[in-house]
C-alpha cells in the first residue's frame, strides 16, 4: 500500500478546519494511523463475521458486511 503524500494530508485536514486552529507537525501522522488502525478492525470483524455466517450455513452470495459492523468499528476507533 502506498503511503499518501503528507503535504496532502495536511491540505486535507486543513480545508475540513476552521482557519484559526493549528495543527502539530505530527497530526497528519496520528490520523493516517487512525484511518489504518479502523481498516484493521473492519476487516477483523468482517472476517469474524464471515465465520460465523459460514458456521451458520449462509450460503456465500449472501454473506455481506453490514453497516452496523463499520458503525462499530468506527466507534471504537473514535473512543
Amino acid at each position: 500500500m502506498r503511503l499518501p503524500p503528507r503535504a496532502l494530508l495536511k491540505r486535507l485536514l486543513r480545508a475540513h478546519l476552521s482557519p484559526g486552529v493549528r495543527l502539530s507537525a505530527q497530526t497528519d501522522v496520528l490520523v493516517y494511523l487512525a484511518y489504518l488502525l479502523f481498516l484493521q478492525r473492519l476487516a477483523g470483524e468482517a472476517r469474524v463475521r464471515m465465520q460465523l455466517d459460514a458456521a451458520a450455513g449462509v450460503p456465500g452470495a449472501r454473506r455481506t458486511m453490514a453497516q452496523r459492523h463499520v458503525r462499530e468499528a468506527r466507534r471504537r476507533v473514535r473512543g
